[in-house]
C-alpha cells in the first residue's frame, strides 16, 4: 500500500453513515475522525458552492474518498476523476429530478452547460435530464478533486 493510499484510506474510514429519527440515512465523519480529515467536506462543499451542510455532497465525499483509496498517487486518480464523475451521476429519472428540485442545484446545471457547452439557452428542453445529469457531474468532478487535493496534501512526502 503506497502512502497514498494509506491517507486515502484513512479519509475513507473517517466517513460513517448515521440515521436520523426519521429514518433517513446520512454520511457524516466519525466523532473520533483524525483532524486533518475535518476540513475535507468543508472544502468539498466550498469547490461545489459553499453550501453546508448538504447530504449528496457528504456522500459524493464519503464515495470519493473511497473511490481514491483505489490509486497508488494522487495523479493517477486526477488522470480517472471523469470516471467517478461519471458514475456518481443517477441513472433513474425519478432520482434525478428530486435532485434537481434544489435551486442550489439547479444553479450547479447552470454553470455546467456554461463550462461544458455554451450556456442552458443552447440546451434543448427535450434533453434536460442530460442538463441535470451535467450539473451531478460537475458537481462529482469538483468534490472528486477536493478530496483527491486533501489526501495529496496530507500524504507525507517519501
Amino acid at each position: 500500500m503506497t502512502p497514498y493510499q494509506k491517507i486515502a484510506r484513512q479519509l475513507a474510514d473517517a466517513f460513517t453513515t448515521s440515521t436520523r429519527a426519521s429514518g433517513e440515512e446520512y454520511h457524516k465523519l466519525r466523532d473520533d475522525a483524525p483532524e486533518w480529515t475535518k476540513a475535507v467536506p468543508v472544502n468539498a462543499h466550498d469547490a461545489v458552492d459553499g453550501r453546508l451542510p448538504c447530504d449528496w455532497l457528504y456522500r459524493l465525499a464519503a464515495n470519493a474518498a473511497d473511490w481514491a483509496a483505489g490509486f497508488g498517487e494522487a495523479e493517477a486518480a486526477r488522470d480517472a476523476v471523469c470516471e467517478f464523475a461519471d458514475d456518481s451521476t443517477d441513472v433513474y429519472t425519478n432520482a434525478l429530478y428530486l435532485w434537481a428540485a434544489s435551486p442550489a442545484n439547479r444553479a450547479l446545471c447552470d454553470r455546467a452547460a456554461e463550462e461544458f457547452g455554451g450556456g442552458p439557452a443552447t440546451i434543448d428542453t427535450a434533453a434536460v435530464e442530460t442538463f441535470f445529469r451535467s450539473g451531478q457531474y460537475l458537481a462529482a468532478e469538483l468534490v472528486a478533486r477536493a478530496v483527491i487535493d486533501a489526501i495529496a496534501d496530507a500524504t507525507p512526502e517519501e
